[in-house]
């Protein structure tokens, strides 16, 4: 004979609509079990077969889900109708670590699906654990065999501020998904320069470009760093257009007569088009350099590149070196020509790319077949510093630093100590007297001899004779 096979539920509702008798349901295996408790088990007449209990098929956010809106209304679907009253806080929770998150159960449309709605908003990049226990029931007062947790982390904030709060203005602060490349900006108010990006709370300078991308890791509180421009100083303000197009350096407050460098470097998808001051082109090289005699403003302007074209990104190591030209957006197989210009002090050495030296001319056309980053290389200048003492017993001679080898522009200072006996008379060069201090300063540029000159000290001995007295 065929068995028919009855869940309990079945059972429950045949028995309140007299299609069983009482008798008859007393005759099944675990019909007692099916009338007075919760069960989720499948009887037949011979035996029991055990079947579906009452589940949570899916979560919103789902399990290891990332970037969740802060305000987010956490749902569980289940699958089947749900007694309501069985979903209450002891229930249905959400928790951050050990604290609880307090917030309103609800029901939706669907009896099989609820949702918790957190009274405040969830924390930036937080990890949250879900719980549902075994204590919710279907409408046939059937229980969860197990509880359901999961987690989820919401989305990083990214916050900005200022330092002092007068002296300029940022941008960029808000969400942003995890590893999402952001930009932030830092505009001097009048009177300010920028001076760097600080992480909150650290004294660790993230970038000295006002222009600052970086992908985002985490929550991260970044404070724009501004400083007054003193009296007798004039400020030199820079700026990227548009703002995610690249990273500008050199803003600054200088004494007047400084001789100036401004530098910028095209983020991954631009290419650098030039420098302009009040919207007059100044400069179409990345590097522009200029003589301060008054406030500056400039505008590093950045081109992003177009679809099936291919980007020639030029820089100069060290950036003080010289400047690079011929950066740019170009079709793919052109011949691009580029050119490095060695700045005073430097000599050009060759273009790398990577790892790999590409040129050893200043002067050098490539092929554009992809996006090509060329680094123009540049050494800096030495020269030699020699000092005698003339005559050698006149006194000590000392240069400070004591080196063998000095770079180009560098402050030496030269000291002559006369002996007993000697007094100081000059420095010369040549024929060339070039300093009466003994402590003699300067900017070497080149190689240089200097003689520290002594002479013999004299002393006037006055005597006289008088006569005896008789």
């Amino acid at each position: 004979m065929k068995k028919k096979i009855y869940p309990i539920r079945a059972i429950r509702v045949m028995v309140a609509e007299g299609k069983v008798t009482m008798l008859r349901c007393l005759g099944l295996l675990v019909c007692l079990l099916g009338l007075g408790m919760s069960s989720c088990k499948k009887v037949t007449e011979q035996q029991g077969i055990v079947g579906l209990c009452p589940i949570v098929v899916s979560t919103d956010p789902a399990d290891k889900a990332v970037d969740v809106a802060l305000d987010k209304f956490v749902m569980a679907t289940f699958n089947t109708d749900i007694k309501p009253e069985t979903i209450n806080e002891a229930t249905f929770g959400l928790k951050q670590n050990t604290t609880i998150v307090t917030g309103t159960l609800s029901p939706t449309n669907s009896g099989m699906t609820f949702g918790f709605r957190p009274q405040s908003l969830l924390l930036p990049f937080t990890t949250y654990t879900g719980t549902i226990t075994t204590a919710v029931k279907d409408k046939f007062n059937s229980s969860m065999v197990s509880n359901r947790v999961w987690t989820f982390t919401t989305i990083p904030k990214l916050s900005v501020s200022n330092s002092p709060t007068l002296g300029g203005s940022t941008s960029g602060a808000g969400l942003f998904a995890q590893g999402a490349t952001v930009t932030v900006n830092a505009l001097p108010a009048s009177g300010f320069t920028f001076v760097n990006w600080t992480d909150s709370g650290t004294a660790t300078v993230a970038s000295v470009s006002a222009n600052y991308q970086f992908a985002m890791n985490g929550n991260r509180t970044l404070v724009a760093n501004f400083a007054a421009i003193p009296p007798a100083k004039y400020g030199v303000v820079i700026s990227a257009n548009p703002t995610a197009g690249g990273t500008t350096f050199g803003g600054g407050a200088y004494n007047v007569g400084t001789q100036v460098t401004i530098i910028e470097s095209p983020n991954l998808g631009f290419t650098f088009v030039n420098w302009t001051e009040n919207g007059t082109i100044v400069s179409l090289a990345s590097s522009y350099q200029f003589v301060i005699t008054a406030n500056k403003t400039f505008v590093a302007n950045f081109s992003a590149v177009p679809a099936l074209q291919f980007a020639v990104i030029l820089s100069s190591s060290p950036q003080s070196g010289g400047t690079t030209t011929g950066a740019g957006t170009f079709t793919s197989g052109s011949s691009v020509n580029i050119t490095a210009t060695p700045l005073a002090g430097y000599t050009f050495v060759n273009w790398t790319e990577g790892a790999n030296v590409v040129s050893n001319s200043a002067n050098y056309t490539l092929l554009v077949a992809a996006n090509r980053t060329l680094v123009a290389n540049f050494v800096n200048n030495t020269y030699s510093l020699s000092v005698s003492a003339l005559p050698t017993l006149g006194g000590l001679v000392v240069k400070a630093p004591n080196l063998s080898l000095y770079n180009s522009g560098s402050f030496v200072t030269t000291t002559a100590t006369p002996n007993s006996g000697y007094t100081f008379v000059n420095w010369t060069e040549g024929t060339q007297v070039v300093s009466t201090n003994p402590t003699y300063i300067f900017l070497l540029n080149t190689n240089r001899v200097l003689v520290a000159n002594f002479q013999i000290s004299s002393y006037t001995l006055n005597t006289s004779v008088q006569p005896n007295v008789i």
